[in-house]
């Protein structure tokens, strides 16, 4: 029986299984991510996020995200005696997560830097489909045209 808890052992595991990060309780919308980056992803609550909707766009993008809540002071009260929090929100973007657990450096660039999706799918956030990206060749990665292309 032990050698069933083996990892090693599990031979009807193979490279061909998906890896999903949930956004609901309904399995109706996943994000894609590699078996190396699962376990880690897996211990926080992953949202949708919608991109904004620009002049001559077709239809919005979707991400994955979470709220990071920090905690910038001690709580007071205010003039009416009631009790307020000092703290600020952040998203947090799991295709950057993804990124920054690669271990790729950031480019250094008078640009800004962001990480692009090769494919064009804001839900497929395997290690080879992500890459660092300027705005401008962002931009002109409509769905997915530059997937060979590299910086």
């Amino acid at each position: 029986m032990s050698d069933f808890l083996n990892p090693n052992n599990w031979h009807w595991l193979n490279e061909s299984h998906e890896y999903r990060i949930y956004a609901d309780d309904y399995e109706n919308e996943y994000a894609l991510v590699d078996q190396i980056d699962y376990q880690y992803l897996i211990q926080w609550r992953w949202k949708l996020h919608y991109s904004r909707q620009h002049k001559g766009t077709r239809k919005r993008k979707v991400y994955l995200a979470r709220v990071l809540h920090e905690v910038l002071g001690p709580d007071y009260k205010d003039e009416q005696g009631s009790r307020k929090r000092q703290r600020c929100s952040h998203t947090i973007f799991l295709h950057n997560v993804v990124m920054e657990r690669t271990g790729i450096p950031r480019p250094i660039s008078n640009q800004r830097i962001i990480t692009d999706h090769a494919n064009g799918n804001g839900l497929d956030c395997r290690r080879t489909n992500l890459r660092y990206a300027t705005i401008s060749f962002n931009n002109k990665n409509i769905f997915g045209s530059h997937e060979k292309a590299l910086i």
